[in-house]
């Protein structure tokens, strides 16, 4: 189990490896440290990471139940190349 915390939200994900990437699968989530969330609110949370031209790449989407779309960015991260970097 890999747990995020994001203010007061905090969620217990499963880690599956697949030939792509890896899909993060939320399992069980809490409310400022302890109102347990109702696993239908999970249903809607989906997240994958894999790597795209040696870049990490990402896309992150939450829908929740009455509310709709909450979250839905991606996007992708690479290291500095030591000489572009100025102090």
């Amino acid at each position: 189990m890999l747990v995020e915390t994001l203010g007061a939200v905090r969620v217990c994900f499963r880690l599956e490896a697949i030939d792509s990437g890896i899909r993060w699968h939320a399992r069980a989530g809490a409310l400022w440290g302890g109102f347990w969330m109702p696993r239908s609110w999970l249903a809607g949370i989906s997240a994958f990471e894999h790597e795209v031209d040696g870049h990490y790449a990402f896309e992150v989407r939450v829908r929740l139940p009455l509310v709709g779309l909450v979250i839905d960015y991606r996007g992708m991260l690479s290291t500095a190349d030591p000489q572009q970097v100025t102090a």
